[in-house]
């Protein structure tokens, strides 16, 4: 059975910051769970404020919010919750901004994880299935949460920097990112590769990346603030100076709720990452030099330099590999470049796998005997002759 505290389906979700010990949930050993990659669709403020036509061409777009569900194996006890990465404060045009105030800037992105005490499918209406964990392996995932992510993301970063386009790169960034794409994306790797969780999506997800391509070697590089105080801030005020003058969201909203109906312009969506990522990248289009509040290579916070920059935003595949070949709609084992085989997951994941991976060993254990009693054969025969 389940603590006392912990969440149960709900009609009403609540997502509150998991950001101490004491929210760990704690489960009877012998209980599974699903886990699935969720995606919620962006710039779906309220299907009674935005245009149907406007709503199709975002979902063409494919720029989700993700995170990650748990679902309760047990139909007695349907225990279900999410973890998500988030802004404290909320998503808009600003939080994601300083304010420039005695000559410095004052930021105002800190972000967590959030828990979310049931999967509501109206929002998060994607999802794709990821593997099975204990209730142990669970118990570890939110003390990574806890220790690791938590502690190593206080900030949300919309855009990462790479040396090229290429895959390897995208997924290997020299400025990196801190989103809800980066928490999943790790969250399934340190569940792969660190809790050996047999990863088994069989179609694999994708998630969005928002980024710098390096227009030549060095254009994306760390700076000290005190030397480039005036650069940095110049820059910010000509960037809010851009926002205020281009983006006026309440009014816009209050005034579509008036007029009932109308269809609002993608500047018009308050509290949306969808917006923020093409707002962003509208402005970095209109700058020689960006300057980006982020992480350094040590760790710590500070400011990057990014000279003639070139933002990219795509929806690709998960570099993260199944943990074995999966099955295809008839029963048939692919394997493809998102595959690694492991025994041990092969031996989880379905019966027919095996069954033919014992009945090849029957196979060769009978070779062995033949090739042993053929070889006892001939030389009983030598010494005859």
């Amino acid at each position: 059975m389940a603590t006392p505290g912990n969440p149960v389906p709900d009609p009403i979700p609540l997502y509150v910051p998991f950001t101490s010990p004491n929210q760990i949930l704690n489960f009877s050993k012998n209980l599974t769970f699903r886990v699935f990659y969720l995606e919620a669709p962006l710039s779906i403020l309220s299907e009674t404020l935005l245009d149907s036509n406007l709503i199709n061409n975002i979902g063409q777009l494919n720029i989700f919010h993700s995170g990650l569900g748990f679902q309760c194996t047990s139909e007695r006890q349907p225990f279900e919750f999410t973890f998500d990465y988030n802004l404290i404060n909320g998503f808009n045009a600003t939080t994601l901004l300083p304010t420039i105030q005695d000559d410095d800037l004052i930021w105002n992105n800190e972000a967590t994880v959030y828990l979310g005490n049931y999967i509501d499918r109206d929002y998060w209406n994607h999802s794709s299935y990821i593997g099975d964990i204990t209730a142990d392996q669970l118990i570890t995932i939110q003390r990574w949460i806890l220790n690791v992510w938590n502690p190593e993301n206080p900030i949300y970063v919309l855009f990462s920097g790479v040396e090229s386009s290429s895959r390897q790169n995208l997924f290997n960034p020299i400025m990196r990112s801190s989103t809800c794409f980066d928490f999943a994306y790790q969250l399934i790797d340190f569940m792969k590769n660190n809790l050996r969780v047999c990863i088994d999506y069989p179609t694999v997800p994708n998630l969005t990346i928002s980024t710098f391509i390096s227009s030549f070697p060095g254009s994306i590089e760390p700076v000290d603030f005190n030397e480039n105080r005036n650069e940095i801030i110049a820059f910010y005020e000509e960037v809010i100076t851009f926002i205020n003058n281009n983006v006026n969201i309440p009014s816009d909203i209050q005034q579509c709720i008036e007029e009932d109906g109308c269809s609002l312009n993608v500047y018009a969506i308050e509290n949306d990452l969808f917006t923020i990522i093409q707002l962003y990248e509208e402005i970095y289009n209109n700058f020689p030099i960006v300057y980006q509040y982020g992480y350094l290579p040590d760790g710590n916070l500070g400011y990057w330099k990014i000279t003639q920059p070139n933002p990219f935003v795509s929806y690709i595949k998960i570099n993260i590999k199944r943990s074995y070949r999966a099955l295809d709609i008839e029963g048939t084992a692919v394997t493809d470049a998102y595959s690694d085989i492991i025994v041990t997951c092969i031996f989880r994941s379905d019966s027919n796998f095996t069954f033919i991976f014992w009945f090849v060993i029957f196979i060769i254990f009978l070779i062995i005997i033949f090739i042993i009693i053929f070889y006892v054969f001939l030389r009983k025969n030598k010494k005859i002759i």
